[in-house]
């Protein structure tokens, strides 16, 4: 009798632990304007269709679409604004969509040689439920992180909400090969300083 009750009292203990675990989880999400992602640590690819579904530009856009196992989304607008020399604009919006659609939207940069996917503009009418967030990080490589809770776009019902990293600007490989150029040649002289002779 002792041996059942310890057993019954271990798998109670088991069972508080992996509900404990279970109502911890958060699902996280985490996306560029160039397609690339991942849903919980695995890579998630985004693409562009030739419509946009939400009806917010005429033309192509960039959507993620969000496994098919995954809880349905808040439906909403994700605002990210930039500070450009003291002004504040609106550089991208991230719309939560139907069925497990996250479409980016960035603004068009005047004279870019390689524009990214997400670079459709902006939608000319944002959907009322919104969020609004300030990117962090230099220009070139910045965005902002963003926990949805209960009724905020991209909120998949989850009691502890949804975690997002959402990455407005992509370092370009020429910026990336120069700076990894130059910090090799500060690499070389340095160590040729310390070896030359006296």
């Amino acid at each position: 009798m002792k041996q059942l009750i310890k057993s019954c009292r271990i798998l109670t203990v088991v069972s508080a632990l992996a509900a404990t675990t279970a109502l911890a989880q958060i699902n996280t999400f985490a996306c560029d304007e160039n397609g690339h992602g991942t849903f919980n640590g695995v890579a998630l690819v985004g693409g562009l269709v030739a419509v946009d579904p939400s009806g917010g530009v005429t033309g192509s856009v960039l959507i993620y679409t969000l496994p098919a196992a995954a809880p349905t989304l808040t439906i909403g607008d994700v605002l990210l604004s930039a500070t450009v020399a003291g002004n504040t604009n609106l550089s991208d919006v991230v719309r939560f969509w139907e069925n497990h659609q996250v479409i980016f939207y960035s603004d068009r940069e005047a004279g870019a040689a390689d524009p990214a996917l997400a670079d459709s503009g902006l939608p000319a009418l944002l959907l009322s439920n919104q969020a609004q967030l300030l990117e962090t990080g230099q220009e070139g490589n910045n965005g902002a992180s963003y926990l949805a809770l209960l009724g905020q776009p991209g909120w998949d019902g989850g009691p502890n909400g949804t975690q997002y990293r959402i990455i407005s600007d992509v370092p370009e490989p020429g910026t990336l090969l120069l700076a990894s150029l130059g910090g090799g040649m500060l690499l070389v002289l340095k160590w040729r300083r310390q070896t030359k002779p006296y």
